[in-house]
C-alpha cells in the first residue's frame, strides 16, 4: 500500500490502512512515511449520508 506523501490529504483514514492490511492473502507493505501514516491511523472516517437520521 502506498500512501500519500501529504499527512493532510484527505484520502489518509484509519480504515483505509486497516482494509489493506485485513484482505492482504499472504503478506502486506506498506510505504509512507511516519508522518502520513501517524496521520491516517488518528483519523477514522466520519460518515455523512444522512441514513441513520432517515431511519429513525
Amino acid at each position: 500500500m502506498l500512501l500519500p506523501p501529504d499527512p493532510q490529504h484527505r484520502i489518509l483514514s484509519r480504515e483505509l490502512v486497516y482494509t489493506a492490511v485485513s484482505r492482504a492473502r499472504k503478506r502486506a507493505q506498506l510505504w509512507a512515511s511516519a508522518d502520513s501514516l501517524r496521520a491516517a491511523v488518528a483519523q477514522p472516517v466520519v460518515r455523512r449520508s444522512g441514513l441513520r437520521e432517515r431511519l429513525r
